[in-house]
């Protein structure tokens, strides 16, 4: 395989700093970097450091390391080994901005008692690995990470002359990215149809890192309803309640049912409260665009809230058409597909047609399951 040229290297610089803002260019810079140095394959990982969890992790490899070879590589070390992997360890060590290869650092004498490598290094042949700790800030570290199979041997002199030399293009970027904190902006303008929605509407990570928030939830930050951002992170002002809504969010990411729970401050009177309602959202969509990690989204319904918000809510987080939109919010009142197509003057194939792009465009399969999705809008009337 040959080496890339002088005008790659431009290229594989500027797709860098293009994805700090364009997260689909980053993947373009990772494959491009795998084929410059011939490694297997190059993973850039961006770490919460107080929750030691992964917020952003992309791969991209050569021939012989496929997306979904990759992905499976990645479930293996994520579920089981991530704990365990001594060069993670020794990179957390690192000053910023400074490369290892573990050949130099690890003897073979040890490596052969590791667990880690017994396990996983040999299992999936990323016998030799170059890492570097591109970042830190904002309560996040970003590392880089470059493997090669066994038959192949380390990256050359040339190969870690070349990485060294792309080090200062590694660490502004990381900069722009916490500085930008472009990891909040994980969807395209389409959301932007939900600004002005009477309902607050707010959409968190798995973390509870604030993605998106609407005029009206930015306005219960100012109103003293109990919600407050701390870093980028959503968390009420009371701790019991900060515990209930907490556990709920947990369960709608774990289990992907739609959850309703009421924040009442234990000072107000019986009854009171003020409603919220979380839905897990689909991780892909041709209104909006995540970046590999699920987000759910928080509603809090206005006190007298107006039939367009659903229609408004379904269209934009499914990329419904109008025609779907109204036939979702009808079997979510109760209505048959037959009693729609009545109702609607169109024919009941028809109906049912649009009724399996709802299927599809939703993730669900049944009505039932819709009528659950949908349970997240009780308080918007639909209908």
């Amino acid at each position: 395989m040959s080496r890339a040229t002088a005008a790659s290297t431009d290229v594989l610089i500027a797709n860098l700093y293009e994805a700090v803002v364009e997260p689909t260019v980053l993947l373009d810079f990772l494959q491009e970097l795998a084929v410059r140095t011939e490694s297997r394959a190059v993973h850039l990982a961006v770490f919460d450091d107080r929750s030691e969890t992964v917020l952003l992790d992309a791969a991209g490899g050569v021939v012989g390391s496929t997306p979904e070879e990759l992905a499976s590589i990645r479930r293996d070390y994520d579920a089981t080994y991530a704990s365990i992997d001594y060069r993670r360890i020794h990179l957390t060590g690192l000053p910023v901005g400074t490369w290892f290869q573990c050949h130099e650092v690890f003897p073979p004498q040890r490596l052969k008692r590791e667990r880690f490598f017994k396990e996983f290094v040999q299992k999936w042949d990323y016998r030799y690995f170059a890492g570097i700790r591109m970042g830190q800030g904002g309560g996040l570290t970003t590392y880089l990470g470059l493997n090669r199979r066994a038959e192949q041997g380390p990256h050359d002199s040339e190969d870690m002359r070349f990485l060294r030399q792309l080090t200062i293009h590694l660490t502004r970027a990381s900069k722009l990215f916490y500085k930008t904190r472009s990891f909040r902006t994980h969807f395209a303008p389409g959301l932007e149809s939900l600004q002005y929605l009477p309902s607050g509407v707010l959409l968190l990570d798995q973390w509870q890192r604030v993605l998106f928030t609407n005029a009206a939830a930015e306005s219960l930050f100012r109103s003293n309803q109990g919600f407050n951002l701390n870093d980028g992170v959503l968390e009420l002002a009371s701790a019991p309640l900060r515990k209930k809504f907490n556990d709920e969010v947990t369960k709608v990411f774990n289990t992907g049912v739609p959850s309703a729970v009421l924040l009442k401050s234990p000072e107000g009177p019986r009854g009171s409260g003020l409603p919220c309602y979380l839905l897990r959202l689909p991780q892909t969509s041709d209104s909006y665009q995540l970046r590999g990690d699920p987000a759910v989204l928080v509603l809090v319904p206005q006190a007298s809230p107006s039939a367009p918000e659903a229609v408004a809510l379904l269209r934009t987080l499914y990329a419904l058409s109008r025609r779907e939109a109204d036939l979702a919010t009808a079997v979510a009142n109760g209505a048959t597909p037959q009693d729609y197509a009545n109702k609607a003057g169109l024919e009941i194939s028809t109906v049912r047609s649009q009724l399996k792009s709802v299927f599809q465009k939703t993730g669900t399969h049944r009505q039932t399951e819709l009528v659950r999705l949908l349970s997240v809008l009780p308080r918007v009337h639909i209908g």
